[in-house]
Order: structure tokens, then C-alpha cells, then sequence
């Protein structure tokens, strides 16, 4: 589910890049998905924006998020796995920060084995990597049932129909 709260139709490209700067103004995050030229304004006033590959260049360009899938289903998905991304990164780093403040004070005090105190480190490490890889685990799940119903065009990777690009919008990352 997505929290949409407003949507607006039928506007010009003015009317769109006020729309958004008001919101903007009003301490809103906005996401505008736009593909032609008349998005372009309001694209670049939005804090995120998503442009259909399909769409004029100068769109795409101007994108944070090219969006490379046929389902409109994608873009919630991407929402919803970029929050519990972030969940789980915010988790990640409470308890490195924890764990190693304890086991620092503890080594510093001279109550560890600095072998031991290695290989503390080195669990904290992998049990922070191995949460990152279930998370990746289910995107994986949910792209492969997606792939299930709709045999039509598979992708070689599961991306969700995403293309995050560098703030710069030329540099492609996957």
C-alpha cells in the first residue's frame, strides 16, 4: 500500500510545477512520475522523480528513477522495498553502534582478548551482512512470483522495473 494522499489530472506544465512547489513548500516530500516534455518542470521541482523509458529524452534525462516496466504495480513495490530498506538499514547501524561501543569499552578496559575482541568484530560484521541478504532474499521471492504471472518479458535481473540512476542522472547504477 501506498499513501497517496492527493492526486491531480489534466493540468498544464505550469500548473503541475506549481502544484509541486507548493507541496514542496509545505515541507511534503513529492514523487512525480512524469514521460513527456511538459512533465520536465515539474519533475525538476519534485523531490523524487520518475520518468517512463518510453518517454521524451529530455524526461528521462532529467529523472532520478527510470521506470523500465509495463506494470504500474512497480512503483508502490519499489516504494515499499526502499522503506524497509531503510528500516533495516537505521537497525543495521543501532546495533553496530551498540555492539561495538559495549565491546570497545569492554577490549579498552582490558577484559578481551584482543583476538577475541577480533573476532567479536568480525561477528557483528557478518550478522549485519547476513540481515542485508534476507532482505535481498525476499526481493528476490517477490520477483520471481511476479516473473510467474507474467512470462511475457522476462528481466535478467530483478529490479522491479527500476533504473536508479546518480543525482547527476547520467551514471546507472544497479
Amino acid at each position: 500500500r501506498v499513501a497517496i494522499e492527493d492526486v491531480h489530472g489534466a493540468m498544464g506544465p505550469q500548473e503541475k510545477a506549481i502544484e509541486v512547489a507548493a507541496l514542496r513548500d509545505a515541507g511534503k516530500k513529492c514523487l512525480f512520475v512524469g514521460d513527456g516534455l511538459n512533465d520536465t518542470a515539474a519533475m525538476a521541482e519534485a523531490h523524487v522523480s520518475l520518468a517512463v523509458e518510453v518517454g521524451s529524452p529530455l524526461a528521462t534525462e532529467l529523472a532520478d528513477i527510470l521506470w523500465t516496466n509495463r506494470e504500474l504495480m512497480a512503483v508502490p513495490e519499489g516504494l515499499n522495498i526502499s522503506r524497509q530498506t531503510v528500516r533495516l538499514l537505521r537497525s543495521n547501524l543501532r546495533f553496530a553502534l551498540c555492539y561495538n561501543a559495549i565491546g570497545m569499552s569492554v577490549a579498552a578496559a582490558g577484559w578481551l582478548h584482543p583476538v577475541f575482541a577480533a573476532v567479536l568484530m568480525l561477528t557483528s560484521s557478518l550478522f549485519v551482512t547476513l540481515r542485508g541478504a534476507r532482505l535481498a532474499g525476499q526481493d528476490e521471492q517477490a520477483d520471481l512470483g511476479s516473473r510467474r504471472s507474467e512470462r511475457s518479458e522476462p528481466q535478467s535481473t530483478p529490479n522491479h522495473g527500476f533504473d536508479a540512476r546518480h543525482p547527476c542522472g547520467k551514471t546507472p547504477v544497479t
